[in-house]
């Protein structure tokens, strides 16, 4: 398990979300893939994560369950590639098809 935090900065670009602090928690650690991941906000609805942090998640893990929860309880969850339809990789072959990163 893997955690993240969002750090806020004056200049919006180079904060980073809580959600790319805990892939690089997990790359850093050497995992190079996640099967969940967890967003808590105390926004209603739950906030779900950014575009940056949607294509970071896709590129990892684009069948991992994303579930974003807020302090009352209320859930919204698919899979990262709910979040990104039509998202792309790194590494994909010529005919669009994904190629796994390992």
């Amino acid at each position: 398990m893997f955690f993240g935090a969002n750090v806020e900065n004056a200049s919006y670009g180079l904060g980073r979300c809580a959600e790319q602090s805990a892939v690089q928690a997990m790359a850093t650690a050497g995992g190079r893939d996640f099967t969940d991941i967890v967003v808590y906000s105390e926004a209603s609805p739950p906030a779900s994560p950014c575009g940056a942090c949607r294509q970071v998640l896709y590129e990892f893990a684009p069948d991992a369950r994303v579930v974003c929860v807020n302090h009352h309880g209320d859930v919204v969850s698919g899979h990262v590639r709910d979040f990104l339809p039509h998202g792309f990789r790194l590494e994909q072959r010529d005919d669009g098809h994904e190629v796994g990163t390992e």
